[in-house]
């Protein structure tokens, strides 16, 4: 009787090679990989804001609310980088000069495919005559998926959700209820799609979101930004590279838009310009002004400087 042959057995199949761990944990940040991240325009939630008195109460501009705001030095691309922003805003409400400082990290995944970023700000509030006040404002988890991501073109099209957790020690805004003072201050859930479209030292990057409380006390705004770059100096020594960028930022509230609300928001439009300075092809400076254009105005004139470190 012939012998019978065993058939190839599961042991003999050549391994197969796991995922490299940068494949999950790896990020896309080579020699002029990335696009310079948006400036912003927005000083919290507060829009055609301002000191607002009710009842004998008063009330101060939402100041504390935190860097929230997708476009607030982002970019649509996943990105591994570390960042500082500083904003200085003159006049608010026509009585407060405003520095923020925030600090922040986003970690890219999938191939940099993804990111999970975290920003925390810190503020310092100085009153004409009314005091001085500094205090840490909300943190901001950032979630974001490039759902299109081509390298050879540098497009991106992505989405994902910004968390603000009502982290800070302090209430933005206030509303009276039954003869009682209650804060204002929930959780905020932003959805966004961001883009980024390149066409040789041109690009446009920008995003659309809409900012949801968890309070209906508190207000639904509809955000779109959008900015126009150009590679204007490319080199291979210490300064890589030289990018000018202008910026517009619209502002709708949703909600609490009548004149019986209290606060009442309205529509704001933004502008932005500045120059961002790449040294090394990792590191760069941002240095911004930005306008309102509209009225009410919550803020005179705006100074903007950042700092990303991209690894």
């Amino acid at each position: 009787m012939a012998a019978l042959t065993a058939g190839p057995s599961w042991a003999d199949e050549p391994a197969r090679d796991p995922a490299p761990w940068s494949h999950y944990f790896g990020g896309n940040a080579g020699p002029t990989t990335f696009t310079p991240t948006m400036f912003g325009d927005l000083l919290s939630a507060g829009i055609g804001g301002g000191l607002i008195g009710f009842q004998g109460l008063r009330v101060d501009v939402p100041v504390f609310r935190g860097g929230f705001k997708i476009a607030e030095n982002e970019s649509p691309q996943p990105q591994d980088r570390v960042f500082l922003n500083y904003n200085y805003y003159r006049d608010v409400g026509s009585v407060e000069d405003v520095h923020r400082e925030t600090i922040g990290l986003e970690k890219a995944l999938l191939s940099g495919r993804a990111s999970v970023g975290l920003r925390l700000p810190f503020f310092q509030v100085r009153g004409n005559g009314a005091g001085h006040d500094t205090n840490v404002g909300d943190l901001s988890v950032v979630l974001k998926y490039a759902v299109i991501d081509e390298p050879a073109s540098g497009s991106t099209l992505s989405t994902g959700l910004v968390i603000t957790a009502p982290t800070g020690p302090e209430a933005y805004s206030f509303v009276v209820r039954d003869g009682r003072i209650d804060e204002i201050h929930p959780w905020l859930l932003q959805p966004f799609v961001g883009y980024l479209w390149k066409r040789g030292d041109l690009f446009v990057h920008g995003f659309t979101s809409v900012a949801v409380p968890t309070d209906s006390n508190d207000v639904t705004i509809a955000f779109v930004d959008v900015g126009l770059g150009y590679w204007l100096f490319r080199g291979g020594g210490v300064l890589s590279a030289i990018v000018p960028t202008v910026e517009a930022h619209v502002n709708v509230p949703l909600d609490h838009r009548d004149t019986d609300h209290v606060p009442r928001f309205r529509n704001s439009v933004d502008l932005t310009a500045g120059f961002h300075f790449v040294f090394r092809d990792r590191l760069s400076v941002g240095l911004a002004v930005g306008v309102p254009v509209t009225s009410p105005r919550l803020f005179d004139v705006e100074a903007i400087a950042n700092l990303n470190y991209r690894f």
